[in-house]
């Protein structure tokens, strides 16, 4: 558990890292990233939510999936 703690925290040190040179390079806002993740959330959500209606709903084993 100790090592999973270690390495989110690495990957948020990395991540708050590179937004702020996104930032300041112009590149890219917080808001647009907030937005972006936002999206993505939705889409990965809906995508999740497809491959486990799919097979609980599955009709014919091979059949396939429309990822």
């Amino acid at each position: 558990m100790a090592d999973l703690r270690e390495d989110a925290y690495r990957m948020e040190l990395l991540l708050t890292a590179m937004v702020d040179l996104l930032e300041e390079k112009g590149i890219l806002t917080r808001e647009e990233l907030l937005q972006s993740a936002q999206e993505t959330d939705q889409e990965l959500t809906r995508l999740l939510g497809d491959l486990v209606l799919d097979s609980f709903y599955k009709k014919d084993e091979n059949e396939k999936p429309p990822w």
